[in-house]
């Protein structure tokens, strides 16, 4: 009985004492997660403005000029969750390798994709190792040029803006494919560089075709002589030469010869 009695407070005391500790754990837990809730409501508000920002300027293409702020604050708002700790524990530890969704890393690994992809990287500068919102200086030459072509083709008349505007036009073509020789191909730009330019040699082929055949008049009018003058050649030779016939020598022997029988052979017919 004493032996039932004793077994009987030593598994009351384990109990409590197991009870105790899962109580402990689950609000360390809570209050540790208590405490990264506001890193990470502002990673999620981040996301969030980042994603429509980059919808909104999907078309034309001006994701790295105007959501740059935006990503910027992605980097800091995960930055912060990587490295803000509570109870020796980051407050990232909290949110990924705990489930199959990983939501937290998918969000902040699409956001670095599509930043990636449209090579943003290329449109701007950086300081002291990290990203800011001023233009390269690529990015300010180009735009400098643009500007420039805008003002003339905007201060212009339509009929006489191709020829006003030429020079302008060719200088920021010029300097569009030089850059991209720096950068190893049209693909090494970043994005609102090349969206804009597309849309403006699209426009200007359109407007402005003698661009595209204003040199073109003395090589059409040369390739269409020399396949001319063959024909005319041909034509007054046919006309103006004439044709000499051979002259055809009778032989009258040999046709005598062959009409007359041979005197033998009428004597040896009788």
């Amino acid at each position: 009985m004493i032996n039932y009695l004793i077994i009987s407070i030593v598994l009351l005391f384990t109990y409590k004492q197991v009870n105790s500790n899962i109580i402990n754990f689950r609000e360390e837990v809570s209050y540790s997660k208590h405490d990264c809730e506001p890193l990470l409501k502002n990673f999620s508000l981040a996301i969030s403005n980042f994603t429509y920002c980059s919808v909104i300027h999907a078309r034309p293409v001006s994701l790295c000029n105007k959501c740059v702020s935006d990503y910027i604050l992605i980097l800091q708002s995960y930055k912060n969750l990587t490295q803000t700790y509570v109870n020796g524990t980051a407050c990232i530890d909290n949110f990924i390798n705990l489930d199959r969704l990983e939501v937290v890393n998918s969000v902040y690994k699409n956001a670095n994709e599509l930043w990636g992809r449209a090579r943003c990287d290329e449109c701007l500068s950086f300081t002291n190792g990290s990203l800011s919102p001023e233009p390269s200086k690529v990015k300010k030459d180009f735009d400098s040029l643009f500007e420039t072509f805008i003002e003339c083709t905007n201060g212009t008349n339509g009929s006489t803006v191709c020829d006003k505007c030429m020079d302008d036009y060719i200088d920021l073509n010029n300097f569009y494919f030089k850059i991209g020789d720096i950068t190893h191909g049209i693909n090494g730009l970043c994005m609102d560089i090349v969206d804009l330019m597309n849309q403006t040699q699209a426009k200007w082929s359109i407007t402005c075709c003698k661009y595209r055949v204003k040199n073109e008049t003395i090589y059409i009018s040369t390739i269409v002589v020399m396949f001319a003058l063959p024909v005319i050649f041909y034509i007054l030779v046919k006309f103006l030469v004439d044709i000499k016939r051979p002259t055809l020598l009778l032989q009258n022997r040999f046709a005598e010869s062959i009409n007359t029988p041979s005197t033998s052979y009428r004597r040896e017919s009788f």
